[in-house]
This record gives structure tokens, sequence and C-alpha cells, in this order.
């Protein structure tokens, strides 16, 4: 039986599996990981040195903590377009089945097509507009966007994203963003220095950059920098 080292406390052995698994450690240029995760890790490094910090993001982009939230399984809505204020131009599920919730890469999508219709403000605020049914205040006097409603492509009941939901989230990103700010500062960098940026966590391969980068979830860079590795803890656990 193989461990891996852990490296301090939030760092764990995952951290330095992503590590192997990216190649950071063999690199010339300066390179990020940002492992999304419940506990959202940076790593910062070359051959030279490697820096990291941790984040407790909590796990709003694993589909828990959300009122329909789910994780990446069949029924669960992956990807997310709005046209216009109450019509959903499209949305995907996992494996074409009849939608029952939302995952992390459906909650990135939604937020930031909410912000581009002006549902949302730049606080996270849902904005109720006069003609968009969608937008409603429930029982317990929360407002909600219905994303899906019943019976609408199979689906047994409303799918929804609260007013909490969307503070949830909001809390999670800024948390990851933070964390790699801060690193950066602490070694007198800027994303400018970083030649790639390499995203891993439940997300793989599947999260749409340009509304990532939308919501502050990722860095404003060009899209080539950043590059999705997915699971790299298992990556880094099978080259041991």
């Amino acid at each position: 039986l193989y461990c891996l080292p852990m490296v301090s406390s939030f760092v764990g052995a995952d951290i330095s599996a992503g590590v192997l698994a990216a190649g950071i450690h063999q690199s010339e240029e300066l390179k990020m990981l940002i492992d999304i995760g419940t506990n959202g890790e940076i790593v910062i490094g070359s051959r030279d040195f490697l820096m990291c910090a941790s984040a407790s993001a909590g796990p709003a982009f694993e589909g828990s903590e959300s009122t329909d939230g789910m994780r990446a399984t069949a029924g669960a809505i992956d990807h997310v377009r709005l046209l216009g204020l109450d019509r959903v131009l499209s949305y995907s599920t996992i494996s074409n089945e009849p939608p029952v919730g939302i995952c992390g890469t459906g909650y990135v999508d939604l937020l930031a097509e909410l912000l581009r219709e002006g549902l949302i403000d730049k606080t996270g605020k849902l904005i109720e507009p006069e003609d968009s049914s969608r937008i409603r205040v429930n029982d317990e006097g929360v407002s909600e966007y219905v994303l899906v409603r019943a019976g609408d492509g199979g689906a047994e009941k409303d799918v929804i994203i609260t007013q909490f939901d969307i503070e949830n989230m909001l809390r999670a990103k800024a948390a990851i963003y933070s964390a790699s700010l801060v690193l950066l500062n602490s070694l007198g960098l800027t994303y400018e220095d970083i030649s790639r940026i390499y995203v891993a966590g439940a997300f793989g391969n599947y999260l749409n950059v340009e509304n990532a980068v939308c919501i502050g979830l990722l860095p404003d860079v060009s899209s080539e920098r950043i590059q999705f590795i997915g699971n790299t803890a298992l990556a880094g656990a099978k080259l041991v």
C-alpha cells in the first residue's frame, strides 16, 4: 500500500497527487493548479518551488447544500442557456434523463446566464421583472427562479434555484478565487506570470470556461491558458 504525502492541514495527499498528474514539479514555467472541491486548493510553482493555499469553499459546486443540487449523475442538469427573461433556450441533462436537479457545471452556467439576462444583479440578488413568470417568492418568503417546470421534459417537480442557493454559490466561488489571488500576491505575481492554469475536480472537462470567468470562479485570462484535467487525485494515484 503506497500513501502519498500529506503536505499540511487541509492540503492533503490528493494535492500531492494532483501536482504529480499535472507535472508542475517538472515544469520550467510557472503553472497553477486549482482543485475545486469542498476545500479549494491552489498550487503555484515549477520545478524550482511549489506553494499552496487552501480555502473552505464548501460543497456547493459538488451539488450539495442547494435546494435542487445533486452530484453529476443521471438526470442532473449540466448545461444551461437562457433566452430572454422567461424562456429556456436549451438545457441538457446527464444521460439525457428527465431533469431531477442541477449539478456543479449547471450552476455555473445558470448563474452566468441569469447575470447576462439581468435576472440577478452584481451582488447575486434576484430581480423580478414584470414580464417574467419564472421568478417567484416561495412560502418562506424567499425568491427563487424556476429553471424547469414540473412536466417539462419529463420533470416530476419544479427544478429551482433560490436566493439562498445563489448566495451559497457566491461564497464558494469567492473563496476559491480569493485563495488564488492571495497566493499570487504573497509571491509578488499576477495571473499574467502563470503560463497555464490547470483546473481539477468534479467538473472534469465539462465546465464552460466563459461562464466560469463571467461569475468570477476562474480568472479572466485567455481560454487557451486554462486546461481542465479531471480527477487529478486518481490520476496521481495511478502514476504512483
